[in-house]
């Protein structure tokens, strides 16, 4: 027996133990005719799920087929002279990194060593005078301003003792830079496309559900939203929330543009998360993916070739030819003493990696420490795992958003919180810096402008 023949037979076999039963994905390779095409679907009962967006010659296929029927399916479409290859699609399950039992974790803390900030006096006093003084100036209406300490944090009564710990947007809003128009598509569980804090920033032309395909909108639903599909919804909050608008709080490029893409909820493949990073990619300048491989301290993933075809190709060529910004979470395992370094998806060299930082500016319990952390950006959670349990009962000092069914929170934590904050200063930076963005990858430039502001508010833990 060749080599060759061997080689068939155990693929047929990897395919073989991976098939399950209820439902199969897989892709083709090839260009059929329209009839061709139908005579596939139609012989064998297929469901078609190509939107066409990794590559036209790409077409996905879903099928109730299992075991030896989906051997021999894949042995007589592999015979057709249109197919080119057939790639198995195996699902599994994407984490949002929002903070939810982390608090309650019985695995070991990450070992970050607590510094106090410096208590320099005549700091403190200038930067209150100065943030009071913009808050005077900037007076945003929105009922949870006042809490959102990460924006502007002066010190005041809501939010503790270390002025100065925050995003430092205020001076830019002072100069209407708001993000105006920047366009960020959200891949997430879904979103609540009839809030009223969101309503006038959701461009509805970018609205996709890779979940239920026969939905144009990424609400997942007509009726009321399940609380398991929140987290887009206050991912897209935090990001470009409306200002002044008597509503919630408000997001950090209250003035950008928001698409969506539903992609979490259920088990996926690495078909479907390629396509969720290519969709519209021609308009988006940013995508916000707050989600990543589990954070349990045990598992390692690395984007699959779909993944990494969209995310070099988006990244270069998307938002007309001067490439797109995909924005990664770090992750939410430190209490599991995970690493993101064993997290591929926020390795990969065309990502920018956020992570968090507590009310202190320093590396909460939840946080993970690896090589592929950009930038750490300050939403809350104490530093050690008692007083951040605490923390979560009472849902204090985290970022307020956003909620599904047109309400909102003061309870959003977790690298899925920082995630889109970043992505909201990359915003007002685009807006800022229109010339700084040319073709050829936008990574070398955002990357620089993100690492210039960036500032380590305590030089003894450099």
């Amino acid at each position: 027996m060749s080599s060759t023949e061997l080689l068939r037979i155990y693929s047929l076999l990897i395919i073989l133990i991976l098939s399950v039963a209820g439902e199969n994905h897989f892709v083709i390779n090839g260009w059929p005719s329209d009839s061709e095409l139908d005579a596939l679907i139609n012989d064998h009962n297929l469901t078609y799920r190509s939107r066409g967006c990794l590559s036209s010659d790409l077409h996905y296929f879903i099928t109730k087929m299992s075991g030896d029927s989906l051997l021999k399916l894949y042995q007589k479409m592999s015979e057709l002279p249109w197919v080119r290859g057939i790639d198995h699609q195996t699902p599994f399950y994407l984490q949002k990194k929002t903070v939810i039992n982390g608090a309650d974790s019985d695995g070991p803390e990450a070992a970050f060593q607590v510094v106090e900030l410096p208590n320099d006096d005549e700091y403190r006093l200038v930067y209150e005078h100065h943030a009071k003084q913009l808050r005077k100036k900037l007076k945003f209406n929105d009922p949870n301003a006042p809490y959102m300490w990460q924006l502007l944090n002066d010190g005041n009564q809501f939010i503790g003792k270390n002025p100065g710990i925050d995003i430092n947007v205020y001076p830019v809003y002072a100069v209407n830079i708001t993000g105006k128009n920047i366009m960020a598509i959200v891949v997430d569980d879904a979103l609540d496309t009839t809030h009223e804090d969101l309503i006038p920033n959701i461009n509805f032309d970018f609205l996709a559900d890779l979940l239920n395909n026969t939905r144009v909108d990424a609400r997942g639903t007509d009726e009321k939203m399940p609380k398991s599909d929140d987290h887009g919804t206050e991912v897209a909050g935090l990001y470009a929330a409306v200002a002044n608008n008597s509503r919630c709080a408000f997001g950090v490029a209250y003035d950008a543009k928001l698409g969506a893409v539903r992609l979490l909820g259920d088990k996926v493949t690495d078909y479907m998360v390629g396509e969720a990073l290519t969709l519209f990619a021609e308009n988006a300048r940013i995508y916000i993916t707050s989600w990543g491989p589990s954070d349990n301290g045990k598992s390692f993933r690395s984007p699959g070739k779909y993944m990494r075809k969209a995310l070099k190709e988006t990244w270069l060529n998307g938002n007309y030819g001067k490439g797109s910004v995909f924005i990664f979470p770090t992750g939410n395992g430190g209490l599991q003493g995970d690493n993101c370094g064993a997290d591929g998806f926020v390795n990969h060299q065309n990502v920018i990696g956020v992570s968090a930082l507590s009310e202190n500016g320093l590396p909460p319990s939840y946080s993970e420490a690896c090589a592929a952390v950009t930038v750490a950006v300050p939403v809350g959670g104490a530093e050690d795992k008692i007083t951040f349990r605490q923390q979560m009962t009472r849902r204090h000092l985290f970022v307020p958003t956003t909620k599904i069914n047109n309400m909102c929170t003061r309870g959003f934590v977790g690298t899925s919180a920082s995630n889109p904050m970043a992505a909201g200063v990359i915003a007002l930076a685009m807006e800022a810096k229109k010339e700084k963005y040319q073709a050829g990858g936008p990574w070398t430039g955002t990357i620089a402008t993100v690492v210039q502001l960036e500032q380590i508010p305590d030089e003894t833990i450099r």
